[in-house]
């Protein structure tokens, strides 16, 4: 991820869009990558209040033995597509937080996005949401600019075949580093190992990997989905996302305006951002 960093509009591609998403869809399953340590029944607690062990076991026929997992395998999430998607905003909504986006950031690319990974309550999704602003200053900025690193970890076995300087932030959360564009094109069928510009400009592909990263990452607060989930508050899912920023008095400007984005986010969503905002 980067945070904080200036930000340069992107000379996109926009993808041709059919038709207008009205309804999510009900028959897509999402798809969660297994990181060292995981277990099914962590990964059933992780994404949904009424996801069982078993229904998860179900799922995914392919795990001969349920007790034994390895990290990067993909595991089918039943239930988070159409029906399991608890809350969405309204198109009004998202226009009047975003009002100069690049349109690049489609609300049918939003929406696309959210029939795979859901928002469960109004403030989960201002904590979404607001995070995404401050990555984006408003979702005006596609790319990052000047990067500080080439985000390309050579001890992975898979390296970086788009070139070592090619993982640099992209979408709505910034997503970095080579083994987070493998993760997330696992996740969501997409090459973006070999091809992270994908996440620049396929507008359903880039708001996917901003709620892959969203629901997957995980921390010492679980991912970002889990700590507004459990009631950890807004704060947390500052710590999962950048915890650099966090331990500072005063707080630093980064979490102060990752606030603001979110209490602002709040207001359009008439929801009461709650106790522990800061980390």
């Amino acid at each position: 991820m980067n945070f904080g960093k200036k930000l340069k509009p992107n000379e996109h591609i926009h993808p041709e869009i059919p038709h207008r998403l009205e309804q999510i869809m009900t028959t897509r399953t999402a798809k969660y990558t297994v990181q060292a340590g995981d277990s099914l029944n962590d990964i059933a607690a992780s994404f949904s209040h009424n996801l069982t062990l078993e229904e998860l076991e179900k799922a995914n026929p392919q795990i001969p033995d349920p007790n034994i997992i390895h990290s990067g395998d993909i595991i089918n999430i039943p239930g988070l597509g159409g029906s399991g998607a608890k809350f969405i905003p309204s198109e009004k909504q998202f226009n009047n937080m975003f009002p100069y986006r690049d349109p690049f950031y489609t609300y049918p690319g939003l929406l696309s996005a959210l029939s795979l990974y859901s928002l469960f309550t109004p403030q989960e999704a201002a904590a979404f949401l607001g995070n995404v602003g401050h990555e984006t200053s408003g979702l005006k900025y596609i790319r990052e600019i000047s990067p500080t690193s080439d985000y390309c970890d050579m001890t992975k076995p898979y390296d970086c075949p788009a070139g070592k300087d090619q993982y640099y932030g992209r979408g709505p959360i910034q997503l970095t580093w080579n083994y987070n564009y493998k993760s997330a094109g696992d996740a969501l069928g997409e090459k973006l190992l070999e091809f992270p510009d994908l996440v620049a400009t396929n507008t359903e592909i880039s708001w996917k990997s901003a709620l892959w990263f969203w629901y997957t990452q995980p921390s010492l607060s679980g991912s970002a989905h889990a700590a507004m989930r459990d009631g950890k508050g807004f704060g947390a899912t500052i710590r999962v996302i950048n915890s650099t920023e966090c331990g500072k008095t005063p707080p630093s400007l980064q979490v102060e305006d990752r606030v603001k984005w979110y209490k602002d986010c709040c207001g359009f969503l008439s929801v009461d951002p709650g106790s522990n905002l800061y980390c």
